[in-house]
Order: C-alpha cells, then structure tokens, then sequence
C-alpha cells in the first residue's frame, strides 16, 4: 500500500465502485491520509481496514467491501526524512602500514579505530576482532586503503578497494592525490571528485562504503578562494545529497597533523579573512582542524549525514618526523591526544545555518607498523611502543548532540 493525501474544497468522495455514477458512501476532509492498494483507469482503491478516516458522515457499520476515489485529487506522501543520530564518536587509533602484528596488541590496549594499507586480510581481522556488523555500527572503525604507484581508473578501484565485498570496511579511493598532475589544481580536484563520486556511487550500490577526498593538511589549501570554489562546485553536491539519495553516509578522508609538538597546545584565536571573507578561527585551525573550512568556506552542510575521518593524524615535523622524532614519548602522546580531543569538541559554522562540532568519526595516528618496518623510512613516526601510553585515548568517549 501506497500512502497519498486527498486534496479537494472541502471534503472528497469514497465511492463504492470506480465510476463516477457509483453511490457515495462516505466523504473525508481535504487534507486525510489514505492507504491506497492500486490506481487502474484514474480510480484509486483504498484501504480503510486498518486505520479508518475521519468520516464526515459516519457510515463506519455498514460499508460495502470496496472503496474507491477519483485518483486526480489523491496526491502521494513524501516518505519522511531519515536523519541520522548525532553521535559522533571522535575515535583514534592507528594506521598500520603493510603489516598488521601489531593490531592485536592495539587491540587489547582498546584500540577501536585502524586503517591498513595494501593489507585486506588485516582489515578483515580488525573488524572480525571488533564484532562490527556495519561500516558505521558505533564499535569502532575499519578503513583500507591501497597504495597506488599511478593514477587508477574507475576500474582498478572497483577491484583494488574490494567494493561490495565486506559492508564492515571503509575503503580510501587515493592517498592524497596519488600521482594526479598538480599543475592546474582546479582541474585536479575536478577529476578526483569524478573518480571519487563515480566509486562511492558503485560501493552504495553493492552496500558498502568508501571515503573521498584523503587530502594532506595544506594541499590542496582550502583557503584559497579558487580551491574553496572547487571544492563548493565538485564536492559540496556530494556531501550535501549522497545520505538522502542513497541512504549511504557520505565519508571525507582528510589528513590532519600537527607540524609541530607545540602547535597544538597554542591559545591564539581572533577573527581573520580567509578565502575573501572574514571568520572566527582559533589557531588549529590552520593545521589539526583545517577540516572545518569545508562548512564555512565549501558550502558543505554539517547535516547532511555525513562523517568526517582521518586516515592519517599525529605530528608531522619538517625534518624531524612524528613523536620519537620530535622526542616525544608515550605519555607526551597522550597529552596531545587529550588536547586532539579537546579541540574537536569546538562548535563551527556552516552556510546553512548551523553552529555545532563537526560530525567525526575515528582518526588513526601514523603508524603502528611492525618495528621492523616502521623503524625504516617511517621509523620517526612509530607509535607501536606507545600503545600502553595511548589507552585512555582509545578508550575515548565521543560527543553526543
């Protein structure tokens, strides 16, 4: 049965046949709801067994079995608008590189939050670890990216990120737009968002899911006014529309570092023009909560039913690298991690309205890979001995509107 609401003056007729000659055998007034079985010939049948009308003239103890309106004044009823819970869990974890070992103590420390790279089986492990039914289920999130040595087509993504193969697992289109040319910045955004939308389109449809964007903190700068229009003409439509097309929460991947050990914990904020317009920024803005100038400079909606991750976070220090780099242990990363969490909290505009925390989902600090590896060319960015340390973060609760 169909749902429509019957239009008219003042009250509509309910006939006992499909014809205009059939006798009346009830009105009901302009504006009631009605179930309707079937419209054949521009008559409507309706159902009033379950729910009667309210009758204008009572007739509700000797009705005939069938029940009919002239179908033009019926008009159908929108299905309601599901909007999503505003529960946003905020979570980190750890993003391994090539090699899982260490998830299962990241694990055991509490860890609810990982991306692995170019490892699916370890993707697969996490979320069987996690006892996830859903990409976004509130028990932690899973994310799989593939390292890419050229710009994919549409076709080597659809094989290479296993759409449609597990509902559990986010997988990341590119890393930070992976070898696509950077010598006209506009178009560049404009062929990732192609290929990204294009690949989240075919993952809602098999039922499963994937993040967009995966942008480093500065490139492309999304202070820039010609970036911020790129972003509001290729991007923003997607952000804004894709949860009530496709009943599928569209995710955006950005990488959110601090290029420092103190920048973090900086007090500065005041109001600036950025992008050709003035707004209200607090220092981290610039670096760890870049992020928000999507809302306010990118036209994307904070209600749209959207997630924000983050498939890379921690420190990130020109030449120096990440915690041990910077001489950092694990209680210093978790007085950093407080101050990540401290600033999330933190209420930003967008251009429709709103003023509320930017809706986030998980974070992985880079990288937990096995020592062995991680002491390599990432060696200075290694969290895996700070697992302990890093605990209360995981265990972390996040921010309930």
């Amino acid at each position: 049965m169909t749902k429509y609401v019957a239009g008219g003056d003042q009250r509509v007729r309910v006939r006992m046949s499909p014809s205009l000659n059939a006798p009346v055998v009830f009105c009901i007034p302009t504006g009631q709801i009605v179930d309707v079985d079937i419209i054949v010939d521009g008559w409507a049948k309706v159902n009033f067994g379950f729910s009667g009308p309210q009758m204008i003239q009572d007739n509700e103890n000797n009705l005939p079995p069938g029940f009919y309106m002239f179908a033009a004044l019926l008009t159908p009823v929108a299905p309601p608008v599901v909007v999503p819970p505003k529960v946003y869990r905020n979570g980190l974890g750890i993003h391994f590189l090539a090699s899982h070992a260490l998830a299962p103590a990241a694990l055991k420390a509490g860890c609810r939050d990982y991306i692995f790279m170019d490892d699916w089986d370890g993707a697969r492990w996490a979320a069987d670890a996690l006892g996830k039914t859903n990409a976004i289920d509130g028990k932690g999130t899973v994310m799989f990216r593939y390292w890419w040595n050229h710009w994919p087509s549409y076709e080597e993504c659809c094989a290479r990120l296993h759409l449609g193969e597990d509902k559990r697992i986010i997988s990341i289109v590119t890393n930070e737009s992976e070898h696509l040319g950077r010598d006209d910045m506009v178009k560049a955004i404009h062929d990732h968002a192609e290929l990204d939308i294009r690949v989240a389109t075919e993952a809602a449809r098999l039922g499963t899911h994937v993040a967009v964007g995966t942008f480093a903190v500065g490139n492309p700068d999304i202070t820039n006014p010609a970036i911020c229009k790129a972003l509001y003409d290729y991007y923003a439509p997607f952000w804004n529309t894709f949860y009530a097309k496709t009943g599928v929460r569209p995710l955006w991947d950005q990488h959110e570092y601090s290029p420092d050990e103190t920048h973090i914990y900086n007090t500065w904020e005041g109001a600036v023009n950025v992008s050709d317009r003035k707004i209200y920024i607090y220092e981290q803005d610039w670096h760890e909560t870049r992020v928000k100038f999507l809302f306010e400079l990118c036209g994307f909606n904070l209600e749209s039913g959207g997630l924000l991750v983050s498939s890379e976070t921690g420190i990130d220090k020109n030449g120096k690298g990440g915690y041990i780099g910077c001489g950092i242990d694990g209680q210093g990363a978790l007085k950093w991690a407080e101050r990540w969490f401290e600033i999330w909290k933190r209420p930003v505009h967008d251009e429709f309205g709103h003023y509320e925390p930017m809706p986030k989902e998980a974070a992985c600090l880079y990288q937990g890979t096995d020592a062995a590896n991680g002491i390599g060319h990432w060696g200075s960015y290694f969290v895996g001995n700070m697992l302990g340390d890093l605990s209360p973060a995981f265990n972390h609760q996040g921010v309930t509107l």
